[in-house]
Order: C-alpha cells, then structure tokens, then sequence
C-alpha cells in the first residue's frame, strides 16, 4: 500500500508486537527496535492505534540509528527497508503478527521441558563455576548484549574458553556486598512470600533447554501459583543508593534479560523479581515479568551467534558495552603496553608527571 493516507483508516489492535516483528523481519538491531518500543509506548500506550500511527513509529529507528553512530549511507538504506514496509497487508497486520508469535522459536510451553544437567545442592564452587563454563547462563546474556555493569563480552567470552588474564585482579573490592546478597536470598523469598500469600520452594539444579543446550539456567527459586502453574522467582538486594533503579515499576535491564533467559530455559510464562534495599520488609520491591516470545527469539539469537561462531570457533568478539570495562578488559587480558614502566608509576594511574 503506497498511499499513507489510507493507512489512517487501518487498526492495529496489537501495536507492540506488530512493531516489534515489523522491525525484527527488517532486520534492525534490536537495541534499536527496543528504543522504538520504548518510545512508542510511551506516546502512545499498547492498546489498539492506526497503521499510520505504526509506520510513522517505525521511522524513528533512523533517530535512534544516527545516535548510535551509524553511518549516513547506513540510515538511508534504513530507511529504504523501512519504506519497503508499506507493502505489507496492513488490514490483516494482527492476523500477521498473531500467526508469526504461534510459530517463534518453538517456544510454546506444550513443546519441552527442561533438562537437568546437575544437583547443584552439593557442589563446591569451583564444580559449579566450570559447569557453567559449559554453556551461558541467565547473568551472561547482558555481557552478550553490551548493557552488563559488570562485564563485556569478552570478559565473557574469554571465561568460557579458558583463557587466563595477564593481570589477575586484586581480591574483589566488593565480595563482602556480593556475599551478602548471596546470603540474604533466603530472606528475600521469605519477604515476597509474606507479601504476597504464594508458596516460595528452590530447586537446587542446574537446568539446561532442551533446544539450544548451551542455555542454562540456576533458578533462585519457584513460586506455587494459585492456578497450579509455577513461576520463577529472582532475588535481589542493592543498597539504598540504587533503590532509584526500581521507581516507577522500573527492573535494571539487566536483570530483565536474565529472568527472561530463565523463562526460556523452564518454558515457564511468568517470574517475578525482588530487592531489598535497606533493613526492614518495607524497603522491599518486586516486580512481575510476563514471558515475551519476541523478546525472547531475540535472545535466543544472540546467544545462539555468540556460542556458535566466537565460542565454539574460539573467534573472539569484538569489543562492546562500558568503556570502562572494556578498557579494563584490555588490560587485564593484554596487560600494559610498556612492561618497563613500574606498577606504582603516576603515569599508570593515569596522573600526568610534572
């Protein structure tokens, strides 16, 4: 359809998922398609708009593509498959969408089931650290994406193909925080169940999905759902500091992709995730993520790219995400340029001599 104007009189009665399959089958990167969304959402709600609201949306990619420092000859063949979009069967775009989710990844609940590849209940932490090594898991897959606070996707990459820095870093500055939120777990799940009535039990195994076998997950623990269905619970805590990270119904997205590689792993439709952020029951938040088959084949893919052609063809990927860490990764995996200059030298530090 090349006349816009008759796009005005075409309802999309599922926008979000209609413009998320629309941008994935284009072939735009998912940061962006999620930018998109974001944006959308914000303007104009999930519930039923025009086409033409639709493609309009679409066109934002090109803002969002020119902020990520793609090329000019890059945003004009962006916007030439956007332009191809108006081809579409617009009228039957909900049918279109509907059909294309029924189909995605396999990843209907009737279809698998989880493997078990390991009791984790007993395991040393050395023996649970090299079985992850054997696949990714659900605190990988920002490392993947190039949003992880923690890691790139090197760092990544280089702990599961074994490869040891050149400067191995002092002991954690922060392992008494890590260590306290590994304890405090517990005590999470005991809050959320308080709050909110349901059955909170772990299951001490290391999970593995039956389709892509790389995708593994360790569960904090499961929730008993009133209908008899099961959900995942994630915990969490933070300091105070970062309560500001959960306003507004807000999930640092990291954590996002992780419940919702775990969703795939379980096939599971929904989990919930809570943090503690002080020293009572109300410093307390939980939030709900409902399973997103879109989402999730994104996922799938990029973890699917990243085991097949840099782990397992020991290519490695280039670099992405903080520049802080990525520079921290070149140093440790590269060690420093001149190894004349002393360790306590200023210049190392980055402090000019005068």
């Amino acid at each position: 359809m090349k006349n816009l104007t008759q796009l005005m009189d075409i309802e999309i009665r599922n926008p979000v998922n209609c413009l998320k399959l629309l941008m994935k089958e284009l072939g735009i990167k998912q940061k962006i398609r999620n930018e998109v969304v974001e944006l959308f959402v914000s303007q104009n709600g999930e519930g039923a708009c025009t086409a033409h609201d639709l493609y309009y949306a679409m066109n934002e990619a090109s803002f969002f593509a020119a902020c990520e420092g793609m090329s000019g000859q890059g945003i004009l063949k962006l916007e030439e498959d956007i332009t191809k979009a108006l081809i579409k069967d617009w009228k039957n775009m909900t049918l279109w969408s509907s059909q294309m989710l029924g189909g995605i990844g396999m990843n209907n609940k009737a279809e698998y089931t989880p493997e078990k590849v390991v009791d984790i209940s007993n395991l040393s932490r050395e023996d649970w650290l090299e079985y992850r090594k054997k696949g990714i898991g659900g605190s990988d897959v920002a490392a993947i994406m190039g949003i992880s606070p923690f890691a790139t996707i090197r760092d990544l990459f280089y702990n599961k193909t074994g490869v040891q820095p050149v400067i191995q870093e002092e002991e954690e500055s922060n392992w008494v925080a890590k260590e306290v939120g590994h304890r405090l777990e517990d005590l999470v799940a005991e809050i959320f169940s308080k709050k909110t009535g349901l059955e909170v039990f772990p299951v001490r195994v290391m999970f593995r999905h039956p389709l892509y076998p790389f995708m593994l997950a360790d569960v904090d623990f499961f929730v008993r759902m009133p209908d008899g269905t099961f959900a995942i619970l994630e915990c969490k805590t933070c300091n105070y500091n970062a309560k500001d990270k959960w306003a507004d119904e807000g999930i640092p997205a990291h954590y996002v992709l992780q419940v919702r590689h775990y969703l795939s792993v379980m096939n599971m439709q929904k989990a919930f995730i809570a943090c503690l952020y002080g020293n009572n029951e109300n410093e307390f938040v939980y939030r709900t993520i409902e399973r997103d088959l879109i989402e999730e084949e994104d996922i799938i893919d990029q973890e699917t790219y990243f085991w097949q052609e840099h782990v397992l063809k020991n290519v490695v990927p280039p670099h992405n995400g903080n520049s802080d860490l990525v520079l921290a990764n070149i140093r440790n995996y590269g060690g420093f340029a001149d190894k004349s200059i002393p360790e306590n030298c200023a210049f190392r530090s980055g402090i000019k001599k005068s």
